[in-house]
């Protein structure tokens, strides 16, 4: 599996232009072909669907286009990605950009940042300028992270924030800022505390984002198993650069519980 690895070419048009979903079919290279939106990486060229996204509107979030040919490789060593919005009822043009890609593969995929709510569309092209396929994907808001202030229902009163030291009982001294050796990094503790309520799952997603040229842009996204009979977990997280870090933390069922934020500084 290897992904799209060079941005060659951008260009930016403004006026309506209807994506040309399913027109690909009279061309026998991507007879078979689709392309879709994806949350996660594809594994071995496989991905779980997402008609809809959830994004922080202040931070961004990114997803996957994956382009499958399956059982087919690629007949040329490039594609062309041409992203659109809805406006007024229209899809507008809002860039297009060409990738190398591993011809080799059956499977491709690009990773792409949202960074406002609604209606997108893409067409994919090969190197030839053939049409393949298109994906249709809505960003939607998800619930507010601007502060540690939890979701909703049984994470009302959630809670997440960085401490130094393991929480004993649960509790734990929050910290806002830590300082770390630039030559080997350190590591600090990302506290959920649910109190008075249990977690009630086996599993938490840990979603986590580094501010760059003054907007969030996201790092990892890693699943970790929790015991469900606690309200109160922590998971140890290394740094290695100094910045501005938050953490948006999630159900195993998708559910928002809680966000933490710290600023990370060389001593």
């Amino acid at each position: 599996m290897k992904q799209v690895i060079a941005l060659l070419s951008f260009a930016l048009v403004s006026g309506a232009t209807i994506a040309q979903v399913g027109k690909q079919v009279n061309n026998t290279s991507y007879s078979k072909a689709k392309v879709y939106i994806s949350v996660d990486k594809p594994v071995r060229g496989v991905a779980t669907e997402d008609k809809t996204i959830l994004i922080n509107p202040e931070k961004g979030s990114y997803a996957y286009i994956i382009v499958d040919n399956y059982p087919n490789t690629f007949p040329t060593s490039q594609i062309q990605l041409t992203s659109f919005k809805k406006y007024g009822g229209e899809y507008e043009k809002i860039d297009s950009k060409t990738y190398d890609i591993d011809r080799s593969l059956t499977f491709t995929y690009i990773q792409y940042s949202f960074n406002t709510t609604g209606d997108y569309a893409f067409d994919v092209h090969d190197g030839n300028g053939t049409f393949i396929n298109s994906a249709y994907v809505t960003a939607n808001a998800k619930t507010s992270t601007t502060t540690n202030n939890g979701g909703s229902g049984k994470y009302s009163k959630a809670k997440a924030y960085i401490a130094l030291d393991v929480p004993v009982a649960g509790v734990a001294k929050q910290v806002s800022s830590i300082v770390i050796n630039p030559d080997k990094g350190s590591y600090a503790y990302i506290v959920i505390d649910n109190y008075p309520t249990n977690f009630n799952v086996d599993k938490i997603n840990l979603k986590s984002y580094k501010k760059v040229n003054g907007k969030y842009e996201k790092l990892n996204d890693q699943t970790y198993n929790i015991s469900g009979d606690n309200y109160y977990t922590y998971i140890k997280y290394s740094f290695y650069t100094k910045g501005e870090y938050a953490f948006d933390v999630y159900d195993e069922n998708g559910v928002f519980v809680a966000t933490a934020y710290v600023t990370v500084g060389y001593k």
